[in-house]
């Protein structure tokens, strides 16, 4: 469900005699549509239901990315969404999802039969979630040509033409230079809110590492992530001049 700008996860324990499971989705991670049996969990706002993803063997980071991308939709995205792919696409070259593919975005119908463009979801195959050990971190980003070598190769699922992917960084270009609208949704976004993610990077890998869940986000991780994900920013932003 979407995030309100400064949260912070918490842990909760799905006891089956208090919750219902049905299991859902395909994909790499095990999925399941979870709700209550009537009881309420407290300080959990109430819904019919919630939408549960396990970790990824190969990839444990990625339920952390997650996390982390929920936060920074907050704090970039804001109420007003007037351009909403334009936004997907700026998010996802900021933070370098490369699971954009056809089926991890989409519409969702509202109350009045009208559709919308729905909440960005799925961002998880993101924030350096296949670098999962502390050693690969230092050996692939570590240093400041490593990092700018590992942001140029990364790259969307978002085709600029058909049967080929290319990197974010020249959709992103592509996109600036042909899109109505794309320069100054990319600009707003990137101006205004690199401090609440920083902050939201600290108070969540903060959570991780006192939770006890494991993997956690180590410091070294948290400081690199912060110094890619600044990186990566000013890398468009140059491709906005």
């Amino acid at each position: 469900m979407p995030a309100e700008p400064g949260f912070l996860p918490r842990k909760i324990v799905l006891d089956e005699a208090d919750w219902s499971f049905q299991e859902n989705a395909k994909g790499n991670r095990p999925k399941k549509y979870c709700s209550l049996r009537g009881a309420r969990v407290e300080g959990l706002a109430d819904a019919t239901g919630w939408f549960w993803k396990g970790a990824d063997g190969k990839y444990p980071h990625e339920f952390w990315s997650e996390i982390l991308a929920r936060r920074a939709i907050a704090a970039v995205l804001g109420e007003a969404d007037p351009q909403p792919f334009h936004r997907m696409v700026v998010f996802d070259a900021w933070i370098g999802n490369q699971d954009r593919h056809h089926e991890n975005w989409g519409f969702a119908k509202v109350s009045d039969g009208r559709h919308r463009f729905a909440d960005i979801f799925d961002n998880g195959s993101s924030l350096l979630r296949e670098l999962s050990s502390d050693d690969i971190l230092s050996k692939k980003v570590g240093t400041p040509l490593l990092r700018e070598d590992y942001i140029a190769r990364s790259s969307s699922e978002i085709r600029w033409k058909a049967g080929r992917k290319i990197p974010h960084l020249e959709l992103f270009r592509l996109c600036a230079a042909s899109e109505p609208g794309f320069r100054d949704t990319a600009a707003s976004m990137l101006a205004s809110a690199m401090e609440e993610i920083e902050r939201g990077v600290r108070e969540i890998a903060a959570f991780a590492r006192d939770s006890g869940i494991e993997p956690g986000i180590s410091p070294l991780r948290e400081g690199i992530l912060l110094d890619v994900l600044a990186e990566r920013r000013a890398r468009l932003l140059e491709r906005l001049t």
